[in-house]
């Protein structure tokens, strides 16, 4: 028996009845996903006793998700670009339950030929979209980085 498929989400808290994007299905999620992460400064104090030294944590950079994968619609590569522009922060979805409010900070599409690309024929017929998107987290909303507790 086939699985059903969940499909990533972007929601505009903003209804499109009010002037937002509303909420928009991915046609086809992506393939890898880097993060999320961040780093932190950190400081090291000598010590007067010769043992070490001690660290002292900084502030946390900012908390990063970095998706790639294939675009297979223009329709889609279309919806990535009004996402991108998007004058406020907005919800992402992901097919795992992962549920967070974000910031596009970047989407670098890069179009590969292809023989022939059969999912859409009349706008893309002869090549496909590699992309990397990166989002900041502003806030955690639900899933596994709520259940750990990390903090934004």
């Amino acid at each position: 028996m086939p699985y059903p498929r969940n499909a990533n989400q972007f929601i505009d808290p903003i209804p499109a009845s009010a002037g937002g994007l509303g909420t928009y299905n991915w046609a086809v999620n992506h393939l890898e996903e880097e993060g999320p992460s961040r780093t932190n400064n950190v400081e090291f104090d000598g010590r007067s006793d010769g043992m070490g030294v001690i660290p002292t944590a900084g502030e946390w950079e900012p908390l990063i998700l970095t998706l790639t994968g294939t675009i297979l619609h223009r329709s889609q590569n279309v919806q990535f670009w009004k996402w991108r522009h998007i004058p406020r922060s907005f919800r992402f979805l992901s097919f795992e339950g992962e549920y967070y409010e974000v910031s596009m900070l970047s989407y670098e599409p890069k179009k590969r030929a292809v023989a022939m690309n059969n999912a859409d024929p009349t706008n893309m017929p002869a090549y496909v979209i590699e992309y990397t998107m990166q989002l900041w987290i502003i806030t955690i909303l639900d899933g596994m980085l709520d259940d750990a507790g990390v903090p934004e």
